[in-house]
């Protein structure tokens, strides 16, 4: 196997070789031996098993819900309204938040059970499938792909999917599990976030700028953050959770700040660049 991103040789990765993860000597990419089949990989997708194995409709409403509200905030800073558009929109959460936000929606989803309650409960337009298979429609303005990438055995592929979705000049946004992270690095095997099996390809900010840039993206930001951004407020008369929190917040110490490579997650957003006077617009 050769780096699904930059193309470059690939060498087993000390840190984490108890899970076989290789890792590109050029981009710094992370790549699961586990599975390397791209229809396969979609089969357990489309599967209701894979429900099972995370915990039906995506965790819980409440909780997803939060995460949406703190990535629109993050988001109003580039894009204030506009249409947007969710490769692996899940239940719709993250869209209905959006919507309410006073955005246009719509999104895609490879799960039959899970796109269809974005429909019926949520009330958005889902359509069931993959970004790289459906209709191309350049009319969004943004594009967003939370912990999707990490999904895919062909991430350039999906991001070049998911920019074809929109008008020149529109913004995509990426969040993804940063395996550069002294906690990854401390962890290792044990990381939470290598989810075998699930998990194909694991990001480095250098990675991630990478397969943006091949799928002929321009980069206006990548950074990280600490998984506690997304603490929700506790119930305070449960100390068992005050405690947690608190536990939580001292490791992350400044849970809300961003650091170029420190955080838990990273993020970026990146732009579909304009067609050049007298050239066609890149697909």
């Amino acid at each position: 196997m050769s780096c699904p991103v930059c193309g470059a040789e690939l060498e087993p990765a000390r840190a984490f070789a108890a899970a076989g993860l290789e890792c590109c000597t050029a981009c710094g990419l992370h790549v699961s031996a586990v599975e390397d089949d791209a229809g396969a990989g979609r089969a357990t997708y489309a599967d209701d098993r894979y429900l099972a194995a995370r915990s039906a409709v995506q965790w819980h409403e409440v909780q997803r819900r939060h995460e949406a509200r703190v990535r629109l905030r993050w988001m109003r800073r580039w894009l204030a309204q506009g249409e947007l558009f969710e490769v692996g929109a899940a239940a719709g959460w993250f869209l209905d938040e959006a919507a309410r936000s006073g955005y246009r929606v719509r999104g895609v989803e490879p799960s039959p059970r899970l796109s269809d309650h974005a429909r019926r409960v949520a009330g958005r337009d889902v359509a069931t499938g993959y970004a790289e298979d459906i209709a191309t429609v350049p009319s969004a303005d943004a594009a967003c792909l939370w912990h999707v990438l990490e999904h895919g055995a062909q991430p350039v592929t999906l991001l070049r999917a998911a920019a074809a979705q929109l008008r020149p000049g529109g913004l995509v946004f990426v969040e993804v599990p940063n395996i550069a992270s002294p906690a990854a690095q401390r962890m290792g095997s044990r990381w939470s976030s290598l989810e075998a099996g699930f998990h194909l390809v694991h990001f480095t900010p250098g990675a991630l700028r990478a397969g943006l840039e091949r799928a002929g993206l321009v980069v206006l930001r990548i950074e990280s953050v600490p998984a506690a951004t997304y603490l929700r407020p506790v119930a305070w008369a449960d100390p068992r959770r005050v405690l947690g929190a608190l536990r939580a917040a001292w490791r992350a110490r400044a849970a809300f700040r961003t650091h170029p490579w420190r955080g838990e997650l990273l993020r970026a957003v990146a732009q579909r660049p304009a067609p050049v006077a007298g050239k066609p617009a890149a697909g």
